[in-house]
């Protein structure tokens, strides 16, 4: 707490993650320096140290109670939310619970500023400090060793105070569904709601900030009260740390300050850099900021590929969608998360990533086009990534689904996410899907779970976990992109834009003339073929052991060699 005495204005600091139990005494005092006399500066005790797994909506709720009281005892005249960091995003949190309650405080912000924050999530890039790439993994063991002796009840680590939550950095990185989620509440209130329209956002940017990139410490949305200031010569820590900077840059930092802090509009503009120049911070849909939102856009419709895909089929079938419905509020973008070969499918970790990069993408459809609805129309990967961000976001939604070469689960549970689609969900079936029985299909019959993927494109939904809004169609004999190609494009187009979906009559037509053929054939199940690859990779490990255990040395350098070639082709399959 400041010396300040007072209540015309109270601002309240909110840190980021890391070490410190608060922000310097320095800040506050200088703080105090710019601020009218009658001014308080106030900073709640919040539990994020470095082992800190507290849920940020807790912590949420703590900064909300902490105003409240700060509120009673001081009637400030104007508030000012500082957040710092990860803080911004905690800072954000509370502002939007304090909407959600309807507090009458929330009249009384003049402003909110955002010192080097991470509004968007964190990620680690080739640009972070060597020394966060190299304690991050060490961090995270300890915060899992730290967990699992919470569930053993032993007591040995107690004293980093971690329970069996979520690790709080990592839920404050970019794509999770905490970031996410609030993005998205965030644009939902801003739509529709009148009562931010008084409040100034300030972004503060250190131009030597190495741990947040610029594109993650400011908003996608252009606000209309929205300042962004660079603070030239400044890294992230120095930004709310003016006594370890140069005189000069001192003198500087404290004009910016007090302009972010008192400044009127005219003076914000002075200080601000052009919207031109914040562009050039974003990669997304490579628009300038005067015209990144299109509230014309009624219909959104998200084409997504899947594993070993050059994406192209997208493209012509959003130009289909587009020639159907014949209407410029459509838009149909196709973006592509890069080359994802089966051994990345396989790992859990990979499709993690790609589930963010999925959720991320989303929230910026949703910037750019927030008046549009959103549909989706994908193929094996991109189907998982859809349903799993569903699953774990529930402001995910969809006005209609196309699924092709679906790689969910068959026991996907969708009476749990029933209300995040508003119309329909088409699955269509191929019965020699080779690709999902020799694989996600294969896992799910092995009962492998944790893996989460399942033979949904070539089994279909089971009746028992399906809503009257999902329906399967088929088994044809398409193969895994029977589902994408040409021509289903048609029906695809006239079913997004909100037709019965019927399959093509040629396909059909082909459906059943193969049923004919394949009357009296011998046709060996596939999981029985997979069962024994198995069995022969398994015996393969098997007589590596043996290798070494006779020390066989040539034979040894023989099977691993043949194993590195495997592995290494297995990159690119």
């Amino acid at each position: 707490m400041s010396e300040c005495t007072g209540c015309r204005y109270l601002v309240i600091l909110v840190r980021g993650w890391g070490p410190a139990g608060r922000l310097r005494q320095g800040l506050i005092d200088e703080l105090c320096k710019q601020l009218p006399k009658d001014s308080r500066v106030l900073q709640p005790q919040l539990d994020m140290g470095l082992f800190s797994t507290r849920n940020p909506a807790d912590l949420e709720q703590e900064i909300v109670s902490f105003i409240n009281d700060a509120v009673d005892e001081h009637r400030p005249q104007k508030i000012v939310l500082f957040g710092f960091s990860t803080g911004c995003l905690l800072v954000r949190g509370a502002l939007l619970q304090a909407l959600s309650d309807k507090l009458e405080w929330v009249k009384q912000i003049d402003r909110v500023l955002y010192a080097g924050g991470i509004l968007r999530g964190w990620s680690i890039t080739t640009a972070t400090p060597f020394a966060v790439r190299l304690m991050m993994p060490i961090i995270r063991l300890m915060v899992l060793i730290n967990k699992l002796a919470w569930m053993t009840k032993v007591t040995w680590l107690h004293s980093f105070n971690v329970h069996w939550n979520v690790f709080f950095y990592s839920s404050a990185e970019r794509g999770t569904p905490y970031v996410v989620e609030q993005q998205l509440r965030f644009l939902r209130f801003l739509r529709y709601s009148e009562h931010l329209s008084h409040v100034r956002f300030i972004y503060l940017i250190g131009t030597r900030d190495r741990y947040v990139s610029p594109a993650d410490t400011v908003e996608i949305l252009p606000l209309i009260e929205s300042w962004y200031i660079e603070l030239p010569g400044l890294s992230h820590f120095e930004i709310i740390n003016p006594g370890g900077i140069g005189k000069r840059a001192v003198e500087q930092w404290r004009d910016t300050m007090k302009t972010s802090l008192l400044g009127g509009d005219d003076e914000l503009q002075r200080f601000s850099i052009s919207g031109d120049h914040i562009d050039d911070y974003f990669y997304h849909l490579d628009l300038p900021v005067q015209n990144r939102v299109h509230t014309e856009v009624e219909h959104v419709v998200i084409l997504l590929h899947g594993v070993r895909d050059d994406g192209f089929w997208t493209k012509r079938i959003g130009a289909k969608i587009k020639q159907v419905t014949g209407s410029y509020k459509v838009r149909t973008p196709t973006p592509s998360y890069g080359f994802f070969s089966v051994l990345n499918f396989l790992s859990v970790f990979a499709r993690k990533s790609k589930v963010r990069w999925f959720l991320e993408m989303y929230v910026t459809l949703k910037i750019h086009y927030p008046n549009a609805d959103i549909s989706f129309v994908g193929h094996s990967n991109g189907t998982y990534l859809a349903l799993q961000a569903m699953k774990l976001c529930e402001s995910i939604r969809f006005r209609r689904m196309y699924l092709a070469g679906c790689v969910a689960r068959t026991d996907y549970q969708w009476s749990q996410c029933n209300d995040q689609v508003s119309e329909k969900v088409v699955n269509v079936i191929n019965a020699n899907d080779y690709i999902i029985s020799t694989s996600p299909g294969f896992i799910e019959y092995l009962g492998w779970s944790f893996l989460n993927v399942g033979g949904a494109g070539q089994q279909g939904f089971q009746a028992e976990y399906m809503t009257d809004k999902v329906k399967n169609y088929g088994p044809f004999n398409g193969g895994h992109a029977g589902a994408i190609s040409e021509p289903y494009w048609p029906a695809i187009a006239r079913f997004i834009n909100g037709a019965e979906f019927e399959p093509p009559k040629q396909v059909v037509q082909q459906q059943a003339q193969a049923g004919s053929e394949a009357n009296g054939k011998l046709v060996v199940p596939l999981r029985v073929l997979c069962l024994a690859g198995l069995v022969v990779l398994l015996m393969s490990f098997c007589y590596l052991v043996v290798l070494l255990a006779i020390n066989m040395t040539a034979g040894l350098w023989v099977f691993l060699f043949f194993w590195l070639v495997l592995i290494w082709a297995a990159r690119n399959v």
